[in-house]
């Protein structure tokens, strides 16, 4: 299981990549839209929340998910055991199912898919550091905690009320 904050340290992105300067100027047309500091601040809050939900779902669930199916539809898998009794009734034996896919159409499918959510989990990345960054200088300015601090903070008041229940 890797963490967002992982992914993120690992990221390489340099200066000219088009999804960092999409972003910066993201960041400068929200902040001239909102024009007040603590409604920057909230948005840059909720922006680097949802691209931190989102690149935790990729990363945890839906890629892995996708890697098995590729796994699978390569034959990659554990083969099972099949019952074989005669004292059951057999299901199904005249309506076999029979799978008109193509194997490799199929295959080709599920690696461009991955392919798209990993550009798209390295865009939410971007998304996510920028945001970041640009609620903790907003909090910085209004002295208040930073995106870090409020994720600890409200942490630690779950783990309170859990143990007091």
């Amino acid at each position: 299981m890797q963490t967002v904050n992982q992914y993120v340290n690992e990221l390489t992105v340099e200066a000219e990549d088009l999804d960092l300067i999409q972003a910066k100027e993201h960041v400068n047309l929200s902040e001239l839209l909102c024009d007040d500091l603590w409604l920057v601040r909230q948005l840059h809050y909720g922006v680097a929340g949802a691209m931190e939900r989102q690149m935790d779902y990729l990363l945890n669930t839906l890629i892995p998910n996708t890697e098995s199916r590729i796994a699978r539809l390569n034959g990659q898998t554990v083969s099972r055991e099949s019952i074989s009794v005669d004292w059951a009734a057999p299901t199904n034996n005249e309506e076999v199912h029979i799978n008109d896919e193509n194997p490799g159409q199929a295959v080709d499918d599920a690696e461009t898919f991955k392919e798209n959510l990993q550009k798209r989990v390295r865009t939410a990345a971007i998304i996510y550091v920028i945001h970041v960054k640009a609620h903790d200088e907003a909090s910085n300015l209004l002295q208040q905690f930073t995106y870090q601090q409020i994720k600890d903070k409200a942490e630690s008041n779950r783990q309170a009320r859990s143990k007091a229940a």
